[in-house]
């Protein structure tokens, strides 16, 4: 494989859905979020994140929940127009490391 050279890279990220029998049932329903990191050679050097709302489309179900979610009922959206990203400098090679810099955040402080 050549060399990645430096500059803007574009993806697709799937995976599968949540395993909804290791959330708590009080937690599904709601505001969430998302967490993708990237590193190489164990240093993080971006990251972004995205708020997540599970909630009932159905008027009825949303003002009345169930008291045991329905999985089934609930639809998920993911704020993806508004990412929250962080960029860290980080040693690529045997340069020293310079300032790290932050562009966004979710909530996190800067890495050392």
């Amino acid at each position: 494989m050549d060399e990645i050279q430096p500059g803007q890279m574009k993806f697709v990220f799937e995976g599968q859905p949540p395993d909804v029998s290791r959330i708590l049932e009080t937690e599904i329903v709601g505001v969430t979020g998302v967490l993708v990191t990237c590193s190489y050679a164990q240093q993080e050097f971006f990251r972004v994140g995205y708020y997540v709302n599970n909630y009932y489309e159905d008027p009825e179900l949303a003002e009345n929940p169930p008291e045991k979610p329905l999985i089934d009922r609930l639809t998920r959206h993911i704020l993806v127009e508004k990412p929250r990203v962080t960029k860290f400098q980080i040693q690529w090679g045997e340069e020293p490391l310079q300032q790290q810099q932050m562009v966004g955040g979710f909530g996190m402080g800067m890495m050392n």
